[in-house]
């Protein structure tokens, strides 16, 4: 969550009541934010003299010359991979996210970050762009299985502030982040305050998420999973698509076994290779049942105290014999 220390401690207040987002109206699309350095505003008639000037974006290339079309191959392909970051890092944030209309499926607006006076394309939602899975190398079905993985994730959702109980923070090895300035990597697990109620409901008990910002991979160490569970791939946005989202289930099953199954020696010895300028998440899947609990002792009943009979009455007769029976014919 990007909730200030302040919002945190006033009472009443939750992880939802903080708004995360990547872009909003004003300034760039999420596509012009990792493809143009500088704003583009000449349609708006005032010599590109409007607008923001610090829109801290990237181009992903090597100066305003790759703005926009005018980019390399290398750099386009980094721009996708950016786009998938963003959208990591907003969905497993604590907090409400906000999603601009069009950065979804990479709507670019050409640079131009002040488009209020267009009623044209650059605001316009490109519907068959919008439907697309597969336009903009499936950014689209990316965005949406990260939404739908937090939605089902009490961990990524938490009804009150992550505490060290619930929360650790990891650098290269478990447990040792490094808050250098000039150090470009950061990785965190998480899970719920109740992580008894997450397993009944068959989420992860525990979620492992990492940002490489570097330009070189990352080896690093996982800590080590719950007992009974097993790190699993969820996403990994230096893959291609459709395996950028692995844990679904729009891919063929013997493609996703295929990918699962080269992954899983890293994964079973607790290490995993991080690519430059990617974002990875992984989950704890319970393997092994949890043991039943004892059920607690229950004390037999009482019995019930048995009615003692009456005394008899020593002032009532006697009663009479029973009549003899009649002799045999």
């Amino acid at each position: 969550s990007c909730a200030p220390p302040s919002l945190k401690k006033a009472p009443g207040q939750k992880p939802y009541h903080s708004l995360n987002f990547i872009t909003a109206h004003d300034g760039f699309t999420l596509r012009d934010l990792v493809s143009y350095n500088e704003k583009h505003n000449d349609a708006n008639g005032e010599n590109n003299q409007d607008g923001e000037e610090n829109n801290q974006s990237w181009n992903c290339g090597l100066g305003p010359h790759e703005d926009g079309d005018g980019a390399t191959p290398v750099a386009k392909v980094l721009r996708d991979r950016q786009m998938r970051n963003f959208f990591a890092a907003l969905f497993v944030s604590q907090g409400t996210p906000m999603v601009y209309q069009g950065d979804e499926y990479g709507h670019t607006k050409g640079g131009n970050n002040n488009t209020y006076c267009h009623d044209n394309a650059l605001n316009w939602v490109d519907w068959d762009a919008a439907k697309d899975p597969v336009k903009n190398a499936g950014l689209s079905r990316f965005a949406r299985l990260m939404r739908q993985f937090k939605a089902r994730q009490p961990a990524l959702r938490l009804m009150d502030f992550p505490n060290e109980n619930n929360i650790k923070w990891h650098g290269n090895e478990p447990n040792e982040p490094s808050w250098d300035e000039e150090n470009r990597f950061v990785a965190f697990t998480v899970q719920s305050h109740d992580p008894g109620r997450e397993i009944g409901l068959g989420k992860s008990e525990q979620i492992y998420c990492a940002f490489n910002a570097y330009h070189l991979p990352a080896k690093v160490v996982l800590p080590n999973p719950p007992d009974g569970c097993a790190w699993r791939l969820v996403a990994d946005t230096a893959l291609q698509p459709p395996y950028d989202f692995l844990d679904a289930d729009d891919i063929p099953a013997q493609s996703k076994a295929a990918a699962e199954a080269m992954l899983k020696p890293q994964l079973a010895s607790n290490c995993y290779t991080v690519m430059d300028r990617a974002s990875v998440v992984i989950r704890a899947e319970r393997i092994k049942p949890l043991p039943e609990p004892e059920p607690e002792p229950v004390a037999a009943p009482e019995p019930e105290p048995v009615a003692a009979a009456p005394a008899a009455d020593p002032a009532m007769p006697p009663a009479p014999p029973a009549p003899e029976a009649p002799p045999a014919a």
